[in-house]
């Protein structure tokens, strides 16, 4: 199976060069097996998704990013990245998900593509470690005057975890009044809680 040579052609930077060789290894791990179309590959991580077997979401994504029919839009190239991400940190995989996550943003910003769904995972892998000043930063640049595109980019129910994560964030860094504003606009604008979102580090596997 070929290395991401096409990735690594990418000017991201030796963080992107390492995500890239992370993933060929993940896939060269892989038995030996027929590639399937790049939409197989898609519609198998949904399924490992809805079922609740992120290592399968895992493999799956990194077949789509290995793939010679991945997508070149930056907004579609993103978002695979950030699925990648997403499914390492529910794993535990944090600086994987990490050096993802922000490759996806990289691509967005890059291609002017929104930047709403990496800015969420960010700040929400970022929440889920406790790095509190950084999940304010990303879930700040998030929530401040949202352009129209990037409305679309996630559910009711993420924008208002966003919110939740934020006064979260801002309440441990000392900062009561800004968390409550957050949270009133968060409270009274979506359903409660984050049930139906699948919390960063909480399907870890051996390491």
């Amino acid at each position: 199976m070929p290395i991401l040579g096409a990735m690594q052609k990418q000017p991201f930077g030796a963080g992107a060069a390492r995500a890239a060789m992370l993933v060929a290894l993940a896939c060269a791990a892989l038995p030996a097996h027929a590639v399937l179309e790049y939409d197989e590959y898609l519609e198998r991580a949904q399924k490992a998704r809805q079922r609740g077997d992120w290592q399968d979401v895992a493999v799956n994504v990194a077949e789509a990013i290995n793939h010679p029919d991945r997508p070149r839009k930056p907004g579609e190239w993103s978002d695979l990245n950030l699925d990648y991400g997403r499914a390492m940190g529910v794993l535990c995989q944090f600086n994987e998900a990490q050096m993802f996550l922000q490759r996806g943003l990289d691509i967005a910003q890059r291609g002017q593509a929104s930047t709403a769904r990496a800015l969420y995972e960010l700040g929400s892998l970022a929440a889920a470690e406790q790095k509190h000043a950084l999940a304010a930063m990303h879930l700040t640049a998030l929530l401040h005057a949202p352009a129209k595109a990037d409305l679309a980019q996630l559910s009711a129910l993420q924008w208002a975890d966003a919110r939740r994560k934020l006064a979260a964030s801002l309440t441990a860094l000392g900062k009561a009044e800004d968390a409550a504003r957050w949270l009133g606009d968060g409270a009274s604008s979506s359903p409660a809680g984050s049930a139906g979102i699948t919390p960063y580090g909480t399907r870890c596997t051996a390491r």
